[in-house]
C-alpha cells in the first residue's frame, strides 16, 4: 500500500464534507497536501549480511519459498527465478551467453545493457542541450555491494563514470518478486545529475521465434506478438507510455491544433503495469509506489543489435526537465544556432521511493486475462479500487446544455438544452422503461462548455439557480436517475474563464508559463484548482441529490515548477485524491487513472481502443477486465460512432454502459462555437434507437452479466479468430462476438455476421 499519512485535512473537514478553513491562496498548499511518510525497507526488522559468491560466473541460491527459488550471479549482479519443485528456470533477469551464444559478438554497450538490472540516464550539471548519458549496472568497471537477507538481497551499485550510487532491494514473495529503489539510497558524488533509472530492462526478454507477446496498457490495452515482429511496419519504433499523462511539460499541448510543435506526446497509461507471456508462463509487473514519475518502455525486437529480443520495462524519472533559451550566435553574418531552445534538469532530486511488484502466472492463468485478474484482486484487496454502489446495468447519457458563440460583437450563450428540457428528456427515458440512468450535464455553467476553468454558477439561459434547484428535486424524486454536474477545474483558455495567466497557471523552471504555441491554452496551478474546487462545492452543497462530475481529473497529472512553491506530480495526485475523497456527494470522473479508481462512483470517456501505434498487433479490453464489477464506466457516445451496431458490439465486448451524448436542439446551433463534436445529437432523432438498444441490453446482456447480490467480473477475453471474440464472466456466462461479414461457429454455436450470442450463465 502507498505509505501516506492523511493529517491536517481530515481534522479540518467540517460538517459539509469540505475544507472551508485554511483555503488555498496563491500557490501555498501548506495544510492541504498530506505529509509523506518515510519509505519502509523490504527487509525492515531483518539483519542482512555481506554476500560473496564462490564463483562469480554462476547462479547461486539466495532464498526460496514453497514455489520459487531466487538465484543471484555476482559477476554481473543478475537475478533469476526457478521453480523450486522442478528446478526449471522460469525467469532470467539478464541475457547470458548460455541462453544466447551470439551475445559474445555484441558490442560492449549492448552486452552491458542486456545483462543489467539497472540502467541509469544522467547529464552534466552544466548541460543545457539535453546531452544525456547512460550507464549500466553490469558494466565491469562498476562495483556492486551485496547484502543477503532471509527473503532476498540488497544491491548497492556504484556507477564508475557518473559517481552515482543506487540501492536496489529484491524480495522473494509467495506470488513473485518485489523490488524497491529507496530514495534515501541515492547518492550523486560527482558532477552529474541523475535523470532516470530503467529497472529490469531485459527481465523475461524473449526472442521473436518464441510463442507469446508483450502486454502494455496503451488505452484500453494492447498486445505485440513475438512472432509477428517481421511484419511490423518498416518505420515502427519502440513505444513509450507516460503513466497518468505527459511527464514532460512541453508535451501537454503537443497534439493541440494551436500548438507550434510537430512532435506528438507519448500515449498515456492509466494503469502502471506491463506484462510478458512466454509459452506456458507469464508475469505482470506493477508499480505500487512512485508511479507518478514513471514511463513504460515497450520494445519489440526491432532496432536492436545482434540479438533480437522483445521486452518491456519501467523507467523512473528522478528529475523534471524545463526549457532554457540559448544565445542566438551570429558568425560571419550567419546564424549558427540550429535550436534556440535547450533543456535543463532541475536541481533537486524527486524524493520518491520506487517499488514494483512482479506477479508470476502459470498454466491457464498465464495470459493477459490472468494478468488482469491478479491485478484486479490486488487492487480490491488493498483498497485501491472503489466498489461502487452505482449499477453497471444503466443507460449513460451526456446532455449537452450549451456553449459560447463568438459570432456577434459580444459573446453569446447558445442554449442546446435547458434544465427544464433536461427534466423532460429524462422523464421520457424513465417512462420508456429505463430503470437506471447515469446522466452527465455538460456546459451547464454561466458561459457554457469550454469556458474554463468552470465556475459553479448555472447559465441563466438554461434556467439558472432555480433551474438547478428544480432539477435537484427531480433527482430526489426519481432515484433511478443519478445526475452529475460536470466541471473542468484544471484547464484554462485565454480570453475565457476567470484566471490570471501570470499567477494562476503552471510554470516551467525558467519562469515562463506552460502553454501551447499560440499561448492560448494553459493549465491551472494545483493550489488554484483546490480553490476553485472549494468554490464549486460551496455552491452545490445545498443540493440533496445532484452529484459532481470532474472532467480531466482521471486523465492526467501535471507539475508546477514555479520557484516560489514547487508542486510535483505526486503532490497533484494527492490533491486530486483529496478532491474526490473528502466530500459527501458522489463523483463521476473522466478517464480512469489508478488514483481515481479508489473514490470514483462512475467513470466516463474510458478508452475502448489503443493509440494505434505501429508495434501493436491486437487491442484488448484489459482496463475493462480490471474495473468491471467494481466501478461502472462508459466510453464513446453511440450517436457519434460511424456504425451504431459496431459500437454496440464494442460496448458488449468491453462491458461498457451504453452511452449517448444528446441535446434538445439541433447541433447546427453550435456552428459558431468551439464545440465541433456533436454532428448529430438531437434527442428527438435518437430516443427510439436509444430505448431499443437499452431494452436489448436489459433483456439479452445484463441478466447474465450483472447480479443483484455478489459481484460478477469480466474474467476472460479470448481472440478465437481475426473477427471472432469470446468473453467469459466469473459466473460462467460466455458471449461470442463476430465482427466479420460472414457467420462463424464456436462452442457449438453459430454467430451471424456483425452479431453476438450469449451462452450459459444463470439468469436471475
Amino acid at each position: 500500500m502507498r505509505k501516506r499519512q492523511w493529517l491536517r485535512l481530515l481534522t479540518a473537514v467540517l460538517a459539509g464534507g469540505i475544507l472551508l478553513s485554511g483555503c488555498a491562496s496563491g500557490r501555498d498548499l501548506t495544510g492541504i497536501l498530506p505529509e509523506k511518510a518515510e519509505g519502509v525497507s523490504l527487509f525492515e526488522g531483518q539483519n542482512g549480511s555481506a554476500y560473496q559468491a564462490q564463483d562469480g560466473g554462476t547462479y547461486e541460491t539466495i532464498c526460496e519459498n514453497d514455489r520459487y527459488t531466487l538465484q543471484y550471479r555476482q559477476d554481473i549482479a543478475a537475478i533469476a527465478v526457478t521453480d523450486r519443485q522442478t528446478g526449471e528456470s522460469l525467469w532470467d533477469g539478464a541475457v547470458t551467453e548460455t541462453l544466447y551464444p551470439e551475445l559474445a559478438t555484441s558490442t560492449k554497450v549492448w552486452k552491458d545493457y542486456m545483462q543489467s538490472l539497472l540502467a541509469i540516464t544522467y547529464a552534466s550539471k552544466d548541460d543545457t542541450r539535453g546531452n544525456f548519458v547512460r550507464e549500466y549496472s553490469a558494466a565491469p568497471e562498476n562495483t556492486v555491494e551485496t547484502q543477503r537477507y532471509a527473503n532476498g538481497l540488497k544491491l548497492t551499485v556504484a556507477f564508475a563514470n557518473s559517481s552515482i550510487r543506487l540501492q536496489l532491494e529484491i524480495a522473494l514473495e509467495d506470488d513473485g518478486l518485489r523490488l524497491r529503489i529507496p530514495a534515501q539510497g541515492i547518492e550523486e558524488n560527482g558532477n552529474y545529475r541523475l535523470y532516470a533509472v530503467e529497472l529490469l530492462p531485459f527481465f523475461g526478454a524473449a526472442a521473436k521465434e518464441e510463442e507469446g507477446y508483450l502486454f502494455y496498457p496503451d488505452g484500453s490495452g494492447a498486445l505485440s506478438y513475438f512472432q509477428q515482429t517481421e511484419s511490423k511496419h518498416l518505420y515502427a519504433t519502440p513505444l513509450t507510455l507516460d503513466i497518468y499523462g505527459p511527464i514532460l511539460q512541453s508535451d501537454f499541448f503537443a497534439d493541440s491544433e494551436s500548438s507550434a510543435s510537430t512532435v506528438s506526446a507519448n500515449p498515456t497509461a492509466m494503469l502502471p503495469v506491463y506484462g510478458i507471456k512466454r509459452s506456458g508462463r507469464a508475469f505482470l509487473a506493477a508499480v505500487v509506489e512512485g508511479e507518478e514519475y514513471a514511463q513504460i518502455l515497450v520494445n519489440p525486437s526491432i532496432n536492436m543489435s545482434t540479438i533480437k529480443l522483445n521486452r518491456c520495462s519501467f523507467s523512473f524519472i528522478y528529475r523534471e526537465q524545463y526549457r532554457v533559451y540559448l544565445s542566438n550566435i551570429v558568425k560571419y553574418g550567419e546564424n549558427q544556432a540550429t535550436n534556440l531552445y535547450g533543456t535543463r534538469l532541475v536541481e533537486d532530486l524527486l524524493p520518491l521511493d520506487r517499488e514494483v511488484k512482479l506477479f508470476f502466472l502459470e498454466g491457464d492463468q498465464a495470459d493477459y486475462s490472468g494478468m488482469a485478474g491478479v491485478y484486479r484482486d490486488y487492487l480490491r484487496e488493498n483498497g485501491w479500487m472503489n466498489a461502487s454502489s452505482a449499477a453497471q446495468d444503466a443507460l449513460s447519457l451526456t446532455l449537452f446544455m450549451g456553449a459560447q458563440s463568438d459570432a456577434g460583437l459580444l459573446p453569446d450563450y447558445v442554449s442546446m438544452t435547458t434544465l427544464e428540457q433536461a427534466q423532460s428528456i429524462l422523464n421520457q427515458y424513465l417512462d420508456g422503461g429505463v430503470e437506471n440512468l447515469q446522466v452527465l450535464l455538460r456546459g451547464w455553467t454561466q458561459h457554457g462548455y469550454g469556458y474554463v476553468p468552470d465556475q459553479a454558477k448555472a447559465a441563466s439561459a438554461v434556467g439558472g439557480q432555480k433551474g438547478l434547484e428544480a432539477l435537484d428535486r427531480f433527482a430526489a424524486e426519481h432515484r433511478g436517475a443519478r445526475i452529475y454536474l460536470e466541471a473542468n477545474l484544471t484547464d484554462a483558455l485565454e480570453g475565457k474563464g476567470r484566471f490570471s495567466d501570470g499567477r494562476d497557471v503552471i510554470q516551467q523552471g525558467n519562469g515562463s508559463p506552460v502553454t501551447d504555441g499560440m499561448q492560448k491554452q494553459f493549465l491551472i496551478t494545483p493550489a488554484k484548482v483546490w480553490e476553485n474546487f472549494q468554490d464549486v462545492l460551496r455552491r452545490v452543497n445545498g443540493f440533496s441529490s445532484l452529484q459532481m462530475g470532474y472532467e480531466t481529473l482521471g486523465l492526467r497529472l501535471y507539475q508546477d515548477q514555479n520557484d516560489d512553491a514547487v508542486v510535483t506530480r505526486a503532490d497533484t495526485r494527492d490533491l486530486f485524491e483529496q478532491m474526490l475523497a473528502h466530500q459527501e456527494r458522489e463523483n463521476a470522473v473522466e478517464g480512469g487513472n489508478l488514483y481515481a479508481l479508489r473514490y470514483a462512483q462512475q467513470l466516463y470517456n474510458v478508452p475502448i481502443s489503443a493509440s494505434g501505434n505501429e508495434i501493436t498487433d491486437q487491442e484488448i479490453p484489459w482496463f475493462s477486465m480490471v474495473v468491471y464489477g467494481s466501478i461502472p464506466y462508459s466510453a464513446e457516445p453511440g450517436n457519434l460512432a460511424y456504425d451504431l451496431n459496431q459500437i454496440k458490439l464494442k460496448w458488449i465486448e468491453y462491458g461498457c454502459m451504453p452511452h449517448f451524448e444528446l441535446a434538445e436542439n439541433s447541433p447546427t446551433l453550435l456552428q459558431d462555437t468551439d464545440y465541433n463534436e456533436l454532428f448529430t445529437c438531437k434527442n428527438e432523432d435518437w430516443m427510439d434507437r436509444v430505448l431499443t438498444l437499452y431494452a436489448e441490453f436489459q433483456e439479452e446482456i445484463w441478466p447474465h452479466t450483472v447480479e443483484e447480490e455478489g459481484t460478477v467480473f469480466l474474467s476472460r477475453h479470448e481472440i478465437l479468430d481475426e473477427d471472432l471474440i469470446r468473453v467469459t464472466y466469473s459466473n460462467g456466462t460466455v458471449i461470442l462476438l463476430n465482427y466479420g461479414d460472414t457467420a462463424q461457429t464456436a462452442d457449438g454455436c453459430t454467430v451471424e455476421a456483425n452479431d453476438y450470442q450469449v451462452i450459459g450463465g444463470d439468469e436471475e
